[in-house]
């Protein structure tokens, strides 16, 4: 039993089966090779289609396999979903805009008599909450 229908046959397997084999055992001398991709959501379904295409040429290449038996699988993680350092990808994306974003041309001095000015106390009818 090799190609599509190992495949097939796999696809009720527990995933840590399928992480675990090679497919040597189970087409002897016909590996099947299976290349998992993390990502960070937020990428184009084109420009994950192409990093497919790109992966299985690589492997097909480098490792002389049957274009047939190639696996690509791709995880697209939730930016809330991955951190590194204890900061999530999300936060980093808010951090990094708030940083680009420049001062709003609304924003008034403090006042020096120590009384509130009304821009301080009511938000710009321009500015959203």
């Amino acid at each position: 039993m090799c190609g599509r229908s190992v495949l097939t046959a796999l696809r009720g397997t527990a995933y840590r089966s399928l992480h675990a084999t090679d497919g040597a055992s189970i087409c002897r001398g016909n590996a099947m090779p299976l290349v998992e991709v993390s990502l960070a959501e937020g990428r184009s379904a084109a420009q994950v289609r192409a990093l497919v295409h790109e992966v299985h040429i690589a492997v097909v290449r480098s490792l002389g396999a049957d274009p047939d038996n190639v696996t690509v699988l791709v995880r697209e993680i939730p930016r809330s979903h991955w951190a590194r350092a204890d900061i999530t990808i999300a936060e980093r994306d808010l951090a990094a805009a708030a940083a680009e974003r420049p001062p709003s041309r609304h924003t008034a001095a403090p006042s020096t008599s120590g009384a509130p000015r009304p821009s301080d106390t009511h938000p710009s009818p321009v500015e959203a909450p």
